[in-house]
């Protein structure tokens, strides 16, 4: 059955918050501060919703009980910096926003080395983190569609986001689908290269010189058609259930996928699964 009436409301209701919010709104009133708008949107397939998002920037994380799911797109605050070093003062700023919406979040990583990255993470920077413009939330059996403002920023933007909210599209039927089966691997560091770091490494930890080391390799997967990474997404969710889900689809259109505790990472790319 259809589920599009609903989610119509949803986005009604918000819409009408909005206005209320704005009828309230002081300009003269310039402290940084978020607003979440909130109305209950039951029976809609997360991965479905994300999956027929415009957006560019889109977001899935889930915890590992997967009682606490959300799908989100676009960007109401981003902390972005192609510098090296951590952002203490962007990130102060993040937590202050917070402080007014306890239930926000801003999603996102940096990177473990300063080294140039490759042309696929360039968008990526240093770091990035950001707070969804829209999201869908599922806590338990309650599903919420979600908008998030931040003032005195978003005043100015009103019309705009209004147009966006509008502009979601309503999913009427989950996500789903088949993959082929890949062509080709590519692991990098191949097989020698990977036992050497590992008899580098236990070597270390003999001698006590290190006590924790982070180790990841690139396994390249290449498919003969291009791939729907929100449906490969849904499909990991399902069959991996010790991992704390997270997709981020970053700027250029790459993005990536890690599954904590055998950390892997899948930047994303037509026919070019990695």
């Amino acid at each position: 059955m259809p589920y599009q009436p609903e989610v119509l409301s949803a986005a009604t209701e918000i819409d009408r918050q909005l206005l209320q919010l704005l009828d309230n709104f002081s300009s003269e009133n310039q402290t940084h501060r978020l607003v979440r708008l909130e109305s209950p949107a039951q029976g809609v397939d997360l991965f479905s919703w994300l999956s027929l998002q415009p957006h560019r920037q889109k977001l899935f994380w889930g915890d590992r009980s997967r009682t606490s799911m959300v799908a989100a797109v676009g960007v109401a605050h981003a902390i972005v910096s192609e510098t090296s070093g951590f952002p203490f003062r962007r990130m102060a700023e993040a937590q202050r926003l917070l402080h007014t919406e306890p239930a926000a979040r801003f999603y996102g990583g940096l990177r473990f080395e300063h080294t140039v990255p490759d042309d696929e993470w360039e968008s990526f920077g240093q770091f990035s983190f950001f707070l969804p413009r829209f999201e869908m939330v599922r806590e338990g059996d309650a599903q919420k569609l979600v908008c998030n403002l931040v003032f005195p920023t978003d005043e100015q933007e009103i019309e705009k986001i209004r147009s966006e909210l509008r502009a979601l599209v309503l999913p009427e039927e989950p996500l789903v689908g088949t993959f082929p089966l890949a062509i080709s691997r590519e692991n990098d560091p191949k097989e020698r290269g990977w036992q050497k770091k590992i008899r580098w490494l236990l070597e270390a930890f003999s001698k006590e010189e290190i006590h924790k080391v982070v180790l990841a390799r690139r396994a390249a997967f290449r498919f003969p058609v291009a791939l729907n990474p929100v449906l490969l997404l849904k499909k990991t969710v399902r069959v991996q259930a010790r991992l704390f889900p997270l997709f981020l689809s970053a700027r250029s259109g790459y993005g990536f996928y890690c599954r904590y505790a055998g950390a892997f990472v899948l930047p994303r790319r037509t026919a070019h699964h990695e």
